[in-house]
Formats: structure tokens, sequence, C-alpha cells
């Protein structure tokens, strides 16, 4: 499991990272709507952490499932707020929970692919 967090934990920074920087280009470009998805992606990175060391220190059987289930509960309200947004036609707000749960189905496909692989 140290492997699987090490490898979880670099691509977690690695795309927060990139995420900050490119909202930092759109903003200093004058662009900040745009800017503001791109910032409330790189902040899911860190949630992600903060759901793994949740599951490891909680998770008695597991722990690739549990992390995936602690996700998916946590992800809901996000598509919830998707969902409201369409319907009120909040378009900022659509962009914002489309990134979110963008990074959310990124993180969740390279974690598979850790297990897989390890």
């Amino acid at each position: 499991m140290e492997i699987i967090e090490e490898k979880l934990f670099c691509y977690l920074d690695e795309k927060k990272e990139y995420n900050n920087n490119l909202a930092l280009e759109l903003k200093n470009d004058n662009r900040k709507d745009e800017a503001s998805k791109y910032y409330a992606k790189a902040s899911i990175y860190d949630i992600f952490k903060a759901i793994w060391n949740y599951t490891k220190n909680n998770a008695k059987d597991n722990l690739e499932d549990v992390f995936i289930n602690k996700t998916n509960n946590i992800t809901d309200n996000w598509r919830r707020s998707l969902e409201n947004a369409k319907n009120n036609n909040d378009f900022r707000l659509i962009m914002i929970e489309e990134k979110k749960l963008e990074a959310v189905d990124e993180v969740i496909t390279y974690f598979e692919s850790l297990i897989k692989e390890c």
C-alpha cells in the first residue's frame, strides 16, 4: 500500500500544481471565470489526500473499495450541485462543478490503474 500511496500522492501533487499554474495564467490574462474553474479543480486533489488518509486510518478491510466508496459519497454532493446549477442556468457554477467532477474521474481512473499495476 505504501507504493500506491506514494504514487497517488505524487500524481495528486502534479495535477494540483498543473491546474494552479493554468489558473494563474488565465487569471493573468484577465480570464477570471475560466481561472476559477481550474482553481476549484486544483483544490480537489488535496481532498483526495484527505480521503486517502481517512480511509487508511479507518478502513479495516479492502482499502481500495473503501477509498472508492468514500470518494463516491463525497462527490455525490458535487453531482447534485451540478444538477441544480443546470436547472438554474448558473453557467459559472456549471463550469466549476464539471471541472471538479472531471478531476474526480481522472483520479479514480488513475487509482484503479495503480491497483491493477501493483
